[in-house]
C-alpha cells in the first residue's frame, strides 16, 4: 500500500476519487449532512470553544505582558528535566538516530542547557547499535 500511495499519480487519482465520493454523498444525502453539520457546530459552540477560550485569553495575556520570559526562567529547571525525559522516551520508541537528532535540537534551540557530557552521551547513543572493537 505504501508503494502505491508513494507515486504521485496514484495518490492524486485516489484523492480525486475520495473527493468525488464525498461530494456525491453530500448531494445524495443532504439531510444527514445538514444534521451532522448542525451537530458539529453545536458541539463546537457548547464544548470546544468554552474550554479553549480561557487558554487563548490567558496565553495571549501572558505573552503580551512579557510574563513569558519570567515564567520561562522560573520553570526552566522543571522544563529542562521534562525535555530530557521526552528525549529518553523518543530514544526508546524511535531509536538512536532520532534520539540523537532530538538531543542535538534541544540545546541548539535553547530549550535545554547542554551539560558537559552531552557530546559523549550523543556519541554513545549513536554508536550503541554498532559493535565496539
Amino acid at each position: 500500500m505504501g508503494k502505491i500511495l508513494g507515486k504521485a499519480q496514484y495518490r492524486d487519482v485516489l484523492l480525486g476519487i475520495g473527493l468525488l465520493w464525498a461530494t456525491a454523498a453530500l448531494v445524495l444525502w443532504p439531510e444527514q449532512a445538514m444534521e451532522a453539520m448542525r451537530d458539529g457546530i453545536i458541539l463546537c459552540g457548547n464544548v470546544i470553544l468554552p474550554s479553549l477560550f480561557p487558554f487563548f485569553v490567558l496565553s495571549s495575556l501572558v505573552v503580551e505582558l512579557g510574563m513569558s520570559r519570567y515564567l520561562g526562567r522560573l520553570l526552566e529547571p522543571v522544563m529542562a528535566s521534562l525535555a530530557e525525559k521526552i528525549e529518553a522516551l523518543v530514544a526508546r520508541r524511535a531509536g538512536a538516530a532520532v534520539q540523537a537528532g532530538t538531543a542535538a535540537y534541544l540545546p541548539g534551540e535553547g530549550i535545554v542547557l547542554a551539560p558537559k557530557g552531552v557530546p559523549a552521551l550523543l556519541e554513545y547513543f549513536c554508536n550503541k547499535g554498532e559493535k565496539q572493537p
